[in-house]
């Protein structure tokens, strides 16, 4: 079965309304479990996460189940679940409860049984082989729970994903890529992607792109460009 999973290089819905679109599209209306972990309590009430989703019209009227804790997050859950959303915040926080809690594996169950995942941000970093990206560039996460071992869900054949990208991370990026070995997908606030199979897909507002950095090269992906990733 096919994996159906999206991700938003971060900012506010109007930034993001292309690959939101392309997630509610797939969602269909079913319900969805909205995981806050990276940014509340911390960063944002659970309150303000659930009305920053509530204000996109493309969930509006979606039925959503919250999540602060991810080690609160049951079996039951996980089955009544048409998609799961990962909201954005801190990268090093929420893979640390993910591991913690085992949650890595069922996240993957989730999606190699056909149901979306939507990442933001941070909710996007963590699907990379390592969250390494994190500590790189403008908007960069500090690592306040100390967490040693950045590797992560490693779905893009061994490839990091950064977001929030701009132009003046690109030497910082090129570094950590030549540094660990790894291609890079760098996504703006104004892009996103889908992973469907094996296939990445650009999505964006017009004039919009991804970066996919490799030891040697750049390269431009722009909306409807296609990458096989393995």
């Amino acid at each position: 079965m096919s994996t159906f999973l999206f991700l938003g290089g971060g900012g506010d819905p109007p930034d993001s309304k292309s690959i939101d679109a392309a997630f509610a599209s797939i969602l269909n209306g079913r319900s969805l479990l909205f995981i806050v972990d990276a940014v509340a309590p911390e960063m944002w009430s659970v309150e303000a996460a659930v009305t920053w989703l509530k204000s996109n019209t493309f969930y509006a009227n979606i039925p959503v189940v919250v999540k602060d804790n991810i080690h609160d997050i049951s079996d039951e859950d996980m089955a009544a679940a048409g998609g799961i959303y990962i909201m954005g915040g801190n990268t090093f926080k929420l893979l640390d409860r993910i591991k913690k809690s085992g949650f890595d594996s069922k996240l993957k169950s989730f999606l190699h049984g056909g149901r979306p995942v939507f990442g933001l941000s941070a909710g996007a970093i963590i699907f990379g082989a390592s969250i390494a990206t994190a500590a790189c560039g403008l908007e960069h996460d500090e690592n306040l729970v100390g967490l040693e071992n950045l590797q992560s869900l490693d779905l893009f054949s061994g490839r990091l994903i950064a977001t929030h990208y701009k132009n003046e991370d690109m030497d910082a990026l090129i570094a950590l890529g030549r540094e660990l070995g790894r291609e890079i997908i760098a996504i703006p606030e104004q892009a996103g992607l889908t992973l469907i199979g094996t296939y990445i897909q650009i999505i964006g507002e017009p004039g919009a792109k991804a970066i996919l950095i490799g030891a040697d090269d750049v390269r431009d992906l722009f909306p409807k460009d296609y990458l096989r990733i393995c």
